[in-house]
């Protein structure tokens, strides 16, 4: 959890910005506050107070899930085995059985902040090289090869599908200021969004 995130169910009085948050005493009561739930993982909880589900659970870091549009599957950077880089992961939600849909390569770091398009055929996400700049990438939702969508190797954050699934937009600076960009999945034809 970051700091103030569920502040009104983590805790059992009211804080103060600036306040020391580890001097307030917790809900044993939010489901999120109990020592199994710590760490990387992928919950599902169908009240704030409610039992919890853990769906997955990782050593290192999640970085980014998106949920398929059908609600049959997770998308999620994750790392696919101890000591690995972290990769696109794909969690059924029923079989709790994840598998790696993106291809691992020693030209990249890690890959991470997935979304389903929205007929939930593919997966776009954002990958970073051994220099640590990104690029956006889609991979059919079944597994099979990345396909590069930017060569804009800078920093990005953050990406989403337009509703019509052709084009995908995201923050980066391939300068040196950020700005909301669009780039076309059939033509990778690339536009800053003023």
């Amino acid at each position: 959890f970051g700091p103030n995130l569920f502040d009104e169910w983590r805790y059992l009085d009211r804080g103060e910005p600036g306040m020391d948050n580890s001097r307030r005493p917790l809900n044993p009561d939010f489901a999120l506050n109990q020592p199994r739930y710590q760490g990387a993982s992928i919950l599902l909880a169908r009240r704030i107070t409610g039992p919890v589900r853990t769906l997955v659970s990782s050593a290192r870091e999640i970085l980014g899930l998106s949920w398929s549009p059908d609600g049959k599957q997770i998308a999620f950077g994750g790392a696919p085995a101890p000591g690995r880089y972290l990769e696109i992961m794909l969690l059924s939600v029923e079989t709790l059985e994840a598998d790696q849909v993106s291809e691992s390569s020693p030209d990249y770091l890690c890959a991470f902040d997935p979304r389903f398009s929205p007929d939930g055929k593919q997966i776009a996400f954002t990958r970073a090289d051994v220099a640590g700049l990104h690029d956006i990438y889609a991979v059919p939702r079944a597994g099979g090869a990345s396909r590069r969508l930017t060569s804009l190797r800078c920093r990005m954050y953050g990406l989403d599908w337009m509703p019509d699934g052709r084009s995908i937009v995201f923050s980066a600076s391939p300068r040196a200021d950020f700005g909301l960009w669009r780039v076309g999945v059939a033509d990778g034809r690339l536009s800053r969004i003023p």
